[in-house]
């Protein structure tokens, strides 16, 4: 079973979704509410193997993705710095999804996490700093990463038959601080940019 747990939360603090007892995480997603407002700082990633973290002082829904199919050798992959940073997973895992936090005191309109073809890692950007996390696994086979560009909502969707995604990124083309992305049941991801993004799906199939 794959399913999605949503928080909806604003202000000051940081706020969580948890998979429930008896679930995975895959992976994190964010979705705009209806009190979205242009945040600066919007950010969601994991904490650990059961949950995510997300802020957005106007407002945002915040995802974990789970399943109750084992994760095998399940890692959070970091890495800080200014600009580009990329987030490696470990030898003999593979990266199933990929979010950021922006570090910076000041309006970071560029802000990105994708995946990279190594299938390892996964590329974010901050000018002005930001972490980046890679969630990874080791059994994982018919892995692909599939991506789609337009704007609006961005639907990137998995291409191999029984495929499921297992984690989104998200590439803005054009300056959007409502930015999102989102695992939707079963084999896609949909993101938002009200000007023109990328989203990328992470697909594969978890093997017992």
């Amino acid at each position: 079973m794959f399913q999605s747990f949503p928080t909806y939360g604003s202000g000051p603090n940081f706020f969580a979704s948890y998979c429930p007892t008896g679930f995975n995480l895959l992976s994190c997603g964010s979705a705009n509410s209806q009190y979205s407002n242009a945040e600066t700082f919007r950010s969601w990633f994991p904490i650990g193997s059961t949950g995510c973290y997300a802020y957005d002082a106007y407002g945002m829904a915040l995802f974990s993705w789970c399943t109750t199919m084992p994760v095998s050798s399940f890692y959070i992959a970091t890495a800080s710095g200014n600009g580009s940073v990329t987030s490696t997973c470990p030898g003999g895992t593979v990266a199933i999804g990929c979010s950021q936090r922006p570090l910076g005191l000041l309006r970071e309109d560029w802000k990105r996490a994708k995946p990279l073809n190594d299938r390892m890692s996964c590329e974010c950007y901050g000018y002005f700093g930001n972490i980046c996390f890679a969630t990874c696994a080791s059994n994982v086979i018919n892995y692909e990463m599939v991506s789609a560009t337009s704007s609006g909502d961005i639907y990137a969707t998995c291409t191999i038959p029984n495929n499921i995604v297992l984690g989104c990124g998200f590439q803005p083309n054009q300056v959007d601080l409502f930015s999102t992305a989102l695992p939707v049941f079963p084999n896609s991801c949909v993101c938002h940019n009200g000007n023109q993004g990328t989203c990328f799906a992470i697909c594969g199939q978890l093997q017992y």
